[in-house]
Order: structure tokens, then sequence, then C-alpha cells
């Protein structure tokens, strides 16, 4: 499989350019009563919800690493994964929406749509592939019933 950046170091990479943008253009901010508590909770609710995947893949015993999908031992779709396919790239977008609200950057949404568009287009496809493969006609049918995102 060919070799992507990992989901996290694109999160750390987005948020960086979220916030490079936010210095450049500090007048295209807008303030928001509330924005900071909001953001806050938004960040609380994200790191939630990456916490309970992480641990039904712990409880699992089964690989979390996205660039290697193919890894997987066992498939998981309990927790999180009951309402979502995708609970901790949710997480991740949810992060970057904590931080947009925080540093009051419209600009921000630009470089969220981007990482969206990444995970979306480049990310997930090869996981799914991956994870086709490996589990077949059950990863199928989790699909049917489970959306890729919410």
């Amino acid at each position: 499989m060919t070799r992507f950046l990992p989901p996290p170091l694109v999160l750390i990479i987005t948020a960086g350019l979220m916030l490079l943008t936010h210095a450049r253009l500090p007048d295209a901010a807008v303030g928001l009563a509330g924005q900071t508590l909001i953001a806050v909770i938004v960040a609380g609710a994200s790191l939630v919800l990456v916490a309970a995947a992480a641990v039904h893949f712990r409880r699992a015993r089964t690989t979390v690493d996205p660039i290697h999908p193919e890894r997987a031992s066992e498939f998981v779709y309990t927790g999180p994964y009951r309402y979502t396919r995708n609970p901790m790239y949710v997480a991740d977008v949810g992060l970057l929406v904590a931080l947009a609200l925080y540093l009051g950057s419209p600009a921000g949404l630009i470089w969220i749509a981007a990482f969206i568009g990444w995970i979306h287009c480049l990310q997930i496809p090869r996981e799914e592939r991956a994870l086709l493969v490996h589990f077949g006609n059950a990863y199928q049918q989790y699909c049917a019933r489970v959306r890729r995102w919410l």
C-alpha cells in the first residue's frame, strides 16, 4: 500500500495552518458571546469521543494504526462505532471546529473543509478497501447499517 501521512499528522498540520491563517488575518476574526466556552465544550466532547473509540479498539486488542488497516485483527462495531464508522475522524473535525471557534476564525472553516476532503477522499477509502478484504461480508453489512461520518 502506498504510504500516506498519518491522520494525526494531517490534523496537526491543519491546526497549524488554521493558527497561521489567524495570525496573518487577525482582523478577520469575529467575536461571539460564549465562543470560548462553546469551544471548550466541543473540544471536550471530541476528546471523549476519540477516547471512547480508542478504548473499544484496545478492548478488542486490535490496531488503531490508520496507515495499516490491513493489520486489524478484530472488527470493532461497538461503542461509538454503532453510530459512525469513523468516530476518530469525527472527533478530529470536532477539535478543529473547537479551534476555529476559539480563534473566532471564519477562515478556519476552509482548512476544516480541506481536512475533511483529505480524510474522506484519500484516507477512508484506503481503510474501507482493506477492511472489506479482511472482514468481507460482515464489514459490508456494517457499512450498509452505519454511516461513514454521522
